[in-house]
């Protein structure tokens, strides 16, 4: 009884340490306030930040976040603490037929992965006249705004993709 009790004050106190707020910390270095967008959110380049009620972090820009599951009934003003570099990878996740598949971009290639695939792989990224295209000779993935087409057998057999807003 008492080492349930023990360990049900000790869940209580972990889950409470990482549910602090920003209130008492100064937000002096914060990054530019163009990582806060004009309706009050925090923008897609942003990694680590305070959304009005919860800390969040995201791997990825664009990319999904996670953050503390506090309830607020007031939210505070928005701040970044830390945005993505220049060549940090992008997220994006796309609706093709009927499944979805996450395209992560790099640099120089794409790893796509998502149910609707036999098992994630990456392409590298090769020269196209217009949008970003990915192509090993086999499989190809070439995304023109918010479209894409998914070729996944040298049979020339294509997916039509849309991208899903974030």
């Amino acid at each position: 009884m008492m080492s349930t009790r023990l360990l049900a004050i000790s869940a209580l106190l972990l889950l409470l340490s990482g549910c602090q707020t920003l209130d008492n910390q100064s937000t002096d270095n914060a990054l530019p306030a163009q990582t806060v967008l004009e309706n009050g959110k925090v923008g897609p380049a942003c990694l680590d930040y305070f959304d009005g009620c919860n800390q969040c972090r995201r791997m990825y820009i664009n990319g999904p976040a996670a953050c503390t599951k506090k309830a607020c009934q007031t939210y505070k003003k928005p701040v970044c603490h830390k945005t993505a570099s220049a060549d940090m990878p992008t997220y994006s996740e796309f609706r093709c037929g009927e499944g979805t598949i996450i395209v992560i971009h790099h640099a120089d290639s794409a790893r796509i992965s998502g149910a609707m695939l036999a098992e994630p792989f990456e392409l590298p990224r090769v020269t196209s006249a217009s949008g970003l295209k990915y192509a090993d000779g086999q499989r190809a993935f070439w995304q023109k705004v918010d479209e894409a087409t998914l070729q996944l057998s040298q049979d020339g057999d294509t997916v039509q993709c849309q991208l899903i807003p974030r």
